[in-house]
């Protein structure tokens, strides 16, 4: 999406507090796990957390979209300048990280780290978006 936004509009995409933590599974990793519960693997009528297990700042995803498209795609503004503003606990809740023993004991599933899912998005981003 930030690679996506500079190449369009040829402009940093304008943020603020990226260094909040927030929690990420690229949807590859999540139809993965749900193609081990529709195929039957671990024990019906549980419900499962998926996710990375930890979580992230966004400006980890932002040093990779940058290394992915070229640097200069962020500009780090106070909160009231922002286009984005990166604070989810004031206005909309907690953004945590899931516990996802259940799902590794259970279904034998492992998602893959941060950057080898953010990689995977930008890849597809750039076959898809462009």
């Amino acid at each position: 999406m930030v690679a996506r936004y500079g190449q369009l509009f040829g402009m940093p995409y304008v943020v603020a507090r990226p260094g909040k933590l927030f929690g990420w599974l690229n949807a590859e990793d999540a139809a993965r796990a749900l193609a081990l519960l529709v195929r039957g693997a671990g024990p019906d009528g549980i419900t499962y957390n998926l996710g990375t297990g930890r979580r992230v700042p966004f400006r980890e995803l932002l040093r990779i979209a940058e290394e992915q498209a070229g640097r200069g795609l962020v500009r780090v503004v106070p909160p009231d300048e922002a286009e984005l503003d990166l604070d989810p606990d004031a206005r909309l809740g907690r953004d945590a990280a899931g516990a996802i023993g259940l799902a590794r004991r259970n279904l034998s599933w492992r998602p893959r780290t941060f950057r080898e899912q953010a990689l995977s998005y930008f890849a597809w981003a750039s076959r898809n978006l462009g």
